[in-house]
């Protein structure tokens, strides 16, 4: 029936070495209430030599893709030339430690569609998962204190692999991912900023309809410090290879000071709200861990000291 379609969405799912996170991410996927007058396929990639995927991916409709490349941009980059291969408009990304709602894909193709923008883009919800399975809201919500959450949808300048829907126009020329530094870390904002730098328009909305699952024991503060670190550190690079080092400085320089600026609103805004000391303290410590390696990995990326 696809055939018939003008537009054709293609999802792809990274995995390595996880099959049942990948079957619970599938049976999901398999379970959205997709736009009907639009074809739909799934592509899984495989980045596992091993091919571990492959027997969950033989058991739901699916194409199974193996990438023996190591490493997430090639990954990645596997699954954009399979999905133009096969004519699709638009293009999504999934994890396999990723949770789709049933409604997820449907609206980010509305707004993409009513907003007429290349890239929508939405915030994920955090689970930290135990070893027996336990998944943990209590540790999302402190280590994640002090994420925006915006209300209303707003125009952006980066959107996330996270959760994403773009249209395949924006791969013009063999535009696709590049590592930063050799580091299989923040390929997707440097994707998407260079998109925006040539006039993509990126729609960030506020559902959040996907819920990523890391394991409990990255609910430590020192992890905290360590993501904003690496978080800081590749903005700052990222910065300086799209405006050049003089104004990339500039730029993350710039969020590293607003990092802290908006510590100090959350703070005063829980004072205004009448939140308890406990609440506010806790919150501010985790705030202040964010803040900290946020700023520092943006030092350490303009002084080049970050590896």
């Amino acid at each position: 029936m696809e055939e018939h379609k003008k537009e054709l969405i293609v999802l792809i799912v990274l995995t390595y070495c996880r099959p049942e996170m990948l079957r619970s991410c599938l049976s999901r996927v398999f379970m959205m209430d997709l736009p009907s007058s639009v074809g739909f396929r799934v592509f899984v990639v495989d980045n596992d030599p091993g091919r571990t995927a492959f027997r969950v991916a033989d058991s739901f409709p699916v194409l199974y893709v193996s990438e023996s490349r190591l490493g997430v941009v090639h990954a990645r980059n596997r699954g954009l030339e399979e999905a133009l291969r096969c004519g699709a408009t638009h293009i999504a990304f999934l994890d396999d430690d990723s949770m789709a709602s049933p409604e997820w894909l449907r609206t980010l193709y509305q707004r993409l569609t009513s907003f007429q923008a290349d890239v929508v883009s939405s915030p994920s919800d955090y689970r930290f998962v135990s070893e027996n399975g336990f998944i943990s809201r209590h540790f999302a919500d402190f280590m994640y204190l002090g994420r925006s959450r915006p209300l209303t949808p707003f125009w952006g300048s980066y959107a996330h692999t996270g959760s994403v829907l773009f249209r395949s126009s924006c791969l013009v020329k063999g535009f696709r991912f590049e590592q930063i530094e050799d580091m299989d870390l923040g390929e997707d904002t440097f994707f998407f900023r260079r998109i925006h730098a040539m006039g993509g328009r990126i729609l960030w909305i506020p559902e959040r309809m996907i819920h990523e699952l890391y394991p409990a024991a990255r609910a430590r503060l020192i992890w905290l410090f360590q993501r904003n670190f690496w978080v800081g550190y590749t903005d700052s690079l990222i910065w300086q290879k799209i405006k050049g080092l003089g104004l990339g400085s500039v730029h993350a320089g710039g969020r590293g000071f607003m990092k802290w600026v908006q510590i100090w609103m959350f703070f005063f805004y829980d004072l205004w709200r009448g939140k308890s000391l406990a609440w506010i303290g806790i919150r501010g410590f985790c705030l202040f861990f964010r803040g900290c390696g946020h700023l520092i990995g943006i030092l350490a990326g303009l002084l080049g000291f970050g590896k």
